[in-house]
């Protein structure tokens, strides 16, 4: 296969044509410019496979698509990659894409809510204070949970511990908090 090649005048047109399975295609307007390129381009790949055995050209364009799928971004938008839509207060910038999807998840912005019984470091804007931060988590295939994470400062140090728990489990562990406070109070 291939393509005629193109004059370089900027106003012809020109007939691209496969010797193979006897194809036509032709390009109106300037030959100059990207668009060209890319319509020669885009004929050279359609026409790549013409002449080949038709079940070896079957098998390339499998594994052509296949690689296509498996390549994941990390750097890109878990909702391209997960059949499970974005949910509204899941911002782009907070997606956790992992190794594979039903461990990859959607995150929330997360709520800090600071301890005061723990220790703080100096940081440009003052101090920050050791803290638990609790953000809503849909993975990748779709189920709720809810991220806890631990931030403490141990030795001029931070450790930063984290669990994901169902919904089940948040609330049995607000019952309990519940439970906890109103005993504290009790004589």
């Amino acid at each position: 296969m291939s393509a005629i090649p193109l004059p370089k005048s900027t106003h012809a047109s020109s007939v691209l044509i496969c010797e193979e399975c006897g194809a036509e295609a032709q390009i109106l307007g300037s030959l100059d410019g990207p668009d060209a390129t890319e319509t020669v381009e885009m004929w050279n790949r359609e026409h790549a496979q013409c002449g080949a055995d038709p079940v070896a050209s079957a098998w390339q364009s499998l594994v052509q698509r296949g690689d296509a799928e498996c390549l994941i971004d990390y750097e890109d938008d878990l909702a391209k990659l997960s059949r499970i839509p974005r949910p509204s207060w899941a911002p782009v910038e907070r997606d956790s894409i992992r190794g594979a999807i039903r461990s990859s998840a959607y995150r929330s912005r997360p709520v800090a809510v600071p301890l005061t019984h723990h220790g703080t470091e100096e940081c440009d804007n003052g101090r920050l204070m050791s803290r638990f931060e609790v953000a809503a988590k849909r993975l990748g295939q779709g189920e709720n949970l809810v991220g806890v994470t631990l931030s403490v400062v141990v030795d001029s140090e931070w450790r930063n511990v984290g669990v994901n728990l169902t919904l089940d489990e948040v609330h049995r562990l607000i019952e309990a908090l519940a439970a906890a406070c109103d005993l504290a109070v009790t004589e």
